[in-house]
């Protein structure tokens, strides 16, 4: 009981954030002519939106973490090449400063190829779990794009079940002038409609399963 309680009251909290972010999102104003800031509020806007809608949704950063792991064994490789250097002045220390030359070079590959076709455009990773135990967990990905000098943004909402492993991936794609008006604030009310629609149809194929 108290275990379920605590969960209780992290929810009411977590849903009493999420109207103060929410509430934040419907006075936002932004440069329209700024491609990225333009995403960034549009992106930030979809997480809130998500994290309202879907109760006990904890945001997952399992992607940036890899990337950051990759990132940081990379600087170590750079580090530990300083440090030997020091303190083996060069030539003795010819090899060691080669073999960590060429693993940062290749780390900053590995980086690379998994920015591209791992990390991708994704912007948020989301688990519901039930409190109660009795429903699988569900996992939700994020992923937008908006290219430069362009008014098309396309967001992509991957709904996966975690007890069947069923997925599913729903698209949209729209102008940003349906979500801001012309001084660049955001028309919250309208974004939030499309999203959660979104969600819904990225949703309603495991309920058929």
């Amino acid at each position: 009981m108290a275990a379920r309680k605590k969960a209780r009251r992290g929810g009411d909290e977590a849903k009493a954030k999420s109207s103060s972010g929410e509430d934040e999102q419907k006075k936002l104003t932004i440069n329209k002519w700024d491609t990225a800031a333009v995403k960034n509020a549009l992106d930030d806007t979809a997480k809130k939106v998500l994290m309202v809608n879907e109760e006990e949704c904890v945001e997952e950063f399992t992607v940036v973490d890899r990337r950051l792991v990759l990132c940081t064994v990379a600087c170590g490789f750079s580090a530990f090449a300083l440090v030997y250097d020091y303190l083996f002045p060069f030539p003795r220390s010819e090899v060691v400063l080669a073999m960590c030359a060429i693993s940062y070079f290749i780390l900053m590959g590995v980086l690379s190829l998994y920015s591209i076709f791992c990390e991708g455009s994704i912007f948020m990773l989301a688990r519901t779990t039930d409190t109660t135990g009795k429903k699988p967990d569900e996992l939700w990905t994020l992923s937008s794009s908006l290219l430069r000098f362009s008014h098309h943004y396309t967001i992509t909402v991957t709904y996966s079940n975690g007890g069947s492993k069923a997925k599913n991936s729903c698209k949209m794609e729209k102008s940003v002038t349906e979500w801001f008006d012309e001084d660049g604030g955001l028309v919250f009310d309208k974004f939030k409609t499309d999203f959660s629609n979104l969600c819904c149809d990225a949703k309603s194929f495991d309920k058929t399963q």
